[in-house]
């Protein structure tokens, strides 16, 4: 049961991680290089843009798995109602 709940966790910081550190060698390559700095730092920004993204997604789904859970457990706790 753990693995089914920690297995989607992991994959989504595993993606975001790996999207930032691409994102921060090209901009290293930035630094580095000569010639294409523009087409460098536009991958970069590409990349810090999916992995923001990713966060906003992963964000707005855990609030309305959270709202729902909520919900769903806030008609069980209440009693006879009055």
């Amino acid at each position: 049961m753990i693995i089914a709940v920690l297995t989607p966790i992991f994959l989504v910081h595993f993606i975001m991680g790996w999207l930032y550190l691409k994102a921060g060698r090209l901009f290293k390559e930035v630094v580095d290089t000569e010639g294409n700095d523009v087409e460098l730092l536009m991958n970069a920004l590409d990349n810090l843009a999916g992995a923001f993204r990713i966060e906003a997604i992963v964000t707005v789904v855990a609030i309305v798995i959270g709202f729902v859970i909520g919900m769903a457990f806030s008609g069980t706790q209440g009693g006879n109602g009055s």
